[in-house]
């Protein structure tokens, strides 16, 4: 168990809500730290969580011996998370610094406290099975730190970060998430601009004109609008038929919760894509 915060600005900081996909986040965190000129480690945050992110709906009263069943929980689970980065750890080059930090309190401050430090955050995707403090923990790192998020499939494998698909509207979170993306962008073999619908180029312009200026070269795709797919799910044919690595997008969300707009693109990307996603609210 460790406490305090020691984390510089350049560590990719991996979430580790809970033990499904807790490998897959740190693989994905790897490729992050690789892809990445100045990167400076990995650091796994696990935040062993008040038991009453965990109670179920119908629950209006936490027993003593409830919320003691729940802590030993709680404990029980951060040990299985640090056998999964002990593992990990195995297999990490040298050259790859990496800490480990199990720390109680409250998630998203404690979540916040490192998020914003770090250069980028990784988590891996909530399913079904996910409990309140696992979509505690994905919110805040969606919506509250202001740093870029890498949202992760549970069964990701390690693979080097050639080519990035940038699933592009010219909408102020897309902007937000490519600045915050060029870092990445910079360093891969193929960036490629992203646009479904109409050919309109003037909405490709900005995003064009920002890759030179960084020193990005890029490959535009304007592809017809497929009305037999959602727009969401016309990203993710286009990211595997190009082999895409990472697809980048903007985050959207209504209010404070995790009310994402039923349908809309953010909620298939973060429910159905079987590669990592790039965000930037």
């Amino acid at each position: 168990m460790t406490s305090g915060t020691h984390i510089d600005g350049a560590a990719i900081l991996a979430v580790l809500a809970e033990q499904r996909g807790a490998r897959a986040c740190l693989e994905a965190a790897q490729d992050a730290w690789t892809a990445l000129e100045g990167a400076s480690g990995i650091t796994a945050l696990h935040v062993r969580v008040d038991p009453i992110f965990d109670i179920m709906p119908t629950e209006e009263v936490l027993s003593k011996d409830r919320q003691r069943l729940m802590e030993l929980d709680a404990v029980k689970e951060g040990h299985a998370l640090h056998d999964i980065y002990a593992a990990w750890m195995v297999g990490l080059p040298a050259n790859v610094p990496s800490n480990w930090y199990d720390i109680g309190g409250s998630e998203d401050a404690k979540i916040e406290e490192f998020a914003r430090i770090a250069r980028m955050t990784v988590i891996a995707r909530l399913d079904a099975h996910s409990r309140g403090h696992a979509h505690e923990a994905f919110h805040t790192c969606l919506f509250r730190t202001g740093k870029p998020l890498l949202v992760v499939p549970d069964r990701y494998q390690k693979r080097d970060v050639r080519r990035i698909l940038v699933a592009w509207k010219d909408t102020a979170p897309s902007r937000r998430a490519l600045e915050a993306a060029a870092p990445w962008l910079k360093n891969v073999e193929q960036v490629l601009l992203l646009r479904i619908g109409d050919e309109r180029p003037l909405e490709l312009e900005w995003a064009v004109e920002r890759l030179v200026d960084l020193g990005v070269r890029s490959k535009t795709l304007n592809v017809p609008r497929n009305l037999s797919l959602s727009v969401g799910r016309q990203i993710l044919r286009e990211a595997h038929a190009v082999d895409a690595d990472w697809i980048v997008a903007g985050a959207f969300h209504h209010g404070e919760f995790l009310g994402w707009i039923l349908g809309g693109v953010t909620e298939t990307l973060l429910k159905e894509a079987t590669l990592p996603v790039f965000f930037m609210h």
